[in-house]
C-alpha cells in the first residue's frame, strides 16, 4: 500500500474508513456508490499511506453540503506534512482550505497568493451590514458613519437592511466607529451590526473582468519556497 508496511496496512484501511464514515460501506463495489461517496473514496485513496503529495482535481464536485463539510474538515486534517494541490470552482472551498491560491482566467494564471493578500489587493474592503427598522432614517445613518470613516460608500438600502462599504485603510477606524454605533442603536433605529470581508468570489469576479490579462499579481518572485511566501508580501 504506497510503500506501507504490510503489517500495518489493515488498521491504516480502517482508520480511513472510519475517516471518510464509509464503514457500512465496506462490502460495496466502489461501481455500486453513489456520486458523493465515489469522490470521498477517490480522496481517501489519495491521502492514505501518509502520500506527501497530493493532486486533487475538483475533490467535492457532486457532493451534497454535509458531504462537502466532512470532505474539507477531513483535508484539514491530513494536512500537516504535506502539499496537497487541488482545483476548485467553489470559492468558498479555496477560501477554507488553501494557504495559497492561484487564480485562473482566460487560460493565464492572473494572480497567486495568500486569501489575505488576494483579499487586499483586489479586495474592495470589507460591508458593513445593518438590520434597521423600516422606518430608519437611512441617510441619517449613513451621515453618521461617515463622520468616522468618510470613505464609504452606501452599497445598498432594503426596507429593513443597509449594507455599506467601507475600505480596508479604514480599518483603524473601526473600533471608534463600532462603539458610536452600538452607543445609538436606539437613536438611530438598528437591531443588529454585522462586518463581512471581501470574500474570494469577489476576488475573482474583480480579476476575470480586469482589462490587463497579462499581467500576473502574486505575493513574492519564489511562490514554490515556503520561507518566502511566509515574509512579507508584495506585489509584483
Amino acid at each position: 500500500l504506497k510503500g506501507h508496511p504490510s503489517h500495518d496496512v489493515d488498521r491504516e484501511i480502517n482508520e480511513m474508513v472510519n475517516v471518510l464514515l464509509l464503514n457500512d460501506k465496506l462490502n460495496v463495489l466502489s461501481s455500486a456508490l453513489s456520486g458523493g461517496m465515489k469522490r470521498k473514496l477517490s480522496v481517501g485513496i489519495a491521502l492514505i499511506a501518509n502520500s506527501k503529495v497530493v493532486i486533487l482535481d475538483e475533490p467535492t464536485s457532486g457532493m451534497d453540503p454535509a458531504a462537502r463539510r466532512s470532505t474539507w474538515d477531513m483535508l484539514q486534517r491530513f494536512r500537516l506534512d504535506r502539499t496537497i494541490l487541488f482545483t476548485t470552482h467553489f470559492m468558498d472551498e479555496a477560501d477554507v482550505l488553501g494557504d495559497r491560491i492561484a487564480i485562473m482566467g482566460d487560460g493565464r494564471m492572473r494572480c497567486f497568493g495568500s486569501p489575505f493578500f488576494l483579499k487586499t489587493s483586489y479586495g474592495v474592503g470589507y460591508h458593513l451590514i445593518l438590520s434597521k427598522s423600516e422606518t430608519a432614517d437611512t441617510n441619517h445613518i449613513f451621515q453618521m458613519i461617515q463622520t468616522h470613516v468618510q470613505e464609504a460608500k452606501l452599497e445598498s438600502a432594503i426596507s429593513a437592511e443597509c449594507k455599506i462599504l467601507l475600505p480596508h485603510a479604514s480599518s483603524a477606524k473601526f473600533p471608534t466607529l463600532f462603539e458610536a454605533l452600538e452607543k445609538n442603536k436606539d437613536a438611530l433605529e438598528i437591531f443588529s451590526i454585522g462586518l463581512s470581508e471581501t470574500s474570494i468570489e469577489e476576488v475573482f469576479m474583480k480579476i476575470v473582468e480586469e482589462d490587463e490579462p497579462d499581467k500576473i499579481r502574486t505575493t513574492t518572485n519564489y511562490p514554490l519556497n515556503s520561507n518566502n511566501l511566509d515574509n512579507n508580501e508584495e506585489t509584483n
